[in-house]
């Protein structure tokens, strides 16, 4: 028994001593280590944008970030001012090297060129991928006001926006461009929505209905698209409480967002949805009782359409109340619209009528099939091939230059080197 007690016991004392020994260093130095942190930050911040007197940090970064993955090496930024006049922005980015993590502080001036760039930390190859912070490899980006992506070459460059990569370390070399390229792609999506929340917000309204309407582009909440479009009349009062529900739940979804544990956020939305279903549901059954008789166990699923839910995740839990609301807003008038156009031609083919009006004067004999189950699939495979005929664009394959996959190919098919 000893032989087990003693060793336990000798082994808890030694652990309790080395963390206290230190919880006790970390209490002494951790304020020290924080300052000189913001110090390095505060140089570097002058370093690449030195005509600024302050620097001032921008509000609310999360929720344009979340906007685009190719924003996501963007940690912090800054607006650089000289008394009263902003003379640019600073950009803290991160990117994965070969060694790990690589700090990028990326100037950029009020006319859209690149200033300096500073590599700071990291733990890239000595003689290789550390020759990242030399003059010879950085100082390609200054001075660039891109009209194109920058691209990595391992060959002589031909435009200003080619980086030639570092000989031998390639991955470093792409890492720090493509940290460069977020920090430019941040500060024209700052550009483009500066002046308040007026042109963003209508840009988030639109998105909805038309780029990224969600029935017909993004070919989200097909079943009540299919089942309820007998009409135009349900289609407009389906469409109404989806917009009711999607504004109300991502208000509160957004408002709770920094409060809603991640282990539950999907029961904790699915449950303010529900809410907000509830609520709509009394009120067609008090005002609207001949809506509530036609669209009948369907007004209850919206608490699993996938729009409203997509919504929450994607959108509502990483932006403001005020854009999480037009978003839904943008969104319902997108699926409403959608639901309107299967309606309308679902009743006019299937019935000779439209919001119950007879519009066909007898011209031709109504076809049933199409206010029935299958009319519903017809109408919206033709919908959806003429949509993808008139919007269709060819792309151009560009190999990994253009696709996150590692799937270690170069362009012209060979394996990629690095």
């Amino acid at each position: 028994m000893n032989d087990i007690v003693k060793p336990t016991i000798v082994l808890l004392l030694i652990c309790s001593f080395v963390t206290l020994a230190l919880a006790f260093t970390n209490m002494q130095t951790k304020d020290r280590i924080a300052e000189a942190a913001r110090i390095e930050e505060d140089n570097a911040k002058k370093e690449v944008l030195s005509s600024a007197e302050i620097f001032e940090e921008i509000p609310d970064l999360e929720s344009i970030i979340n906007r685009n993955e190719a924003f996501a090496p963007v940690k912090k930024a800054f607006v650089g001012l000289k008394g009263e006049e902003v003379v640019g922005k600073v950009f803290i980015t991160e990117a994965k090297g070969y060694g790990g993590t690589i700090k990028i502080t990326v100037g950029i001036d009020s006319e859209g060129a690149i200033t300096r760039v500073k590599i700071g930390d990291n733990n890239e190859t000595p003689g290789l991928g550390a020759k990242a912070k030399d003059r010879p490899f950085i100082s390609q980006f200054e001075g660039i006001v891109p009209k194109e992506p920058l691209a990595v070459v391992k060959n002589a460059k031909t435009k200003d926006e080619e980086i030639d990569a570092i000989n031998g370390a390639t991955i470093t070399s792409k890492a720090v461009t493509k940290a460069v390229q977020a920090a430019l792609d941040v500060n024209k999506e700052i550009n483009e929505t500066e002046g308040g929340h007026k042109m963003s917000g209508f840009k988030t309204i639109t998105k909805g209905i038309i780029k990224e309407n969600p029935v017909f582009r993004l070919v989200l909440g097909t079943c009540p698209t299919l089942a309820v479009t007998t009409s135009a009349e349900n289609a407009i009062g389906m469409g109404a409480a989806v917009i009711f529900v999607l504004m109300g739940s991502n208000a509160v979804i957004s408002l709770l967002r920094k409060v809603i544990p991640d282990k539950v956020r999907i029961p904790a939305y699915i449950t303010i949805i529900s809410g907000f279903v509830t609520i709509v549901q009394m009120l067609i059954k008090a005002y609207l009782p001949a809506i509530d008789k036609q669209l009948g166990i369907f007004i209850p699923l919206i608490v699993v359409n996938c729009i409203i839910l997509a919504r929450a995740e994607m959108y509502a839990s990483k932006n403001n109340p005020f854009m999480s609301i037009l978003d839904g807003l943008g969104m319902g008038i997108g699926f409403t619209l959608s639901l309107l156009v299967m309606g309308s031609i679902r009743e006019i083919l299937g019935n000779g009528t439209w919001f119950g009006m007879n519009i066909t004067g007898g011209i031709y004999e109504p076809a049933i099939i199409m206010i029935l189950p299958p009319g519903g699939f017809l109408a919206f495979g033709f919908i959806m091939a003429a949509i993808n005929k008139l919007s269709a664009e060819k792309i151009e394959h560009t190999g990994c230059a253009s696709c996150p996959m590692p799937c270690g190919v170069s362009n012209n098919g060979e394996e990629a080197q690095a």
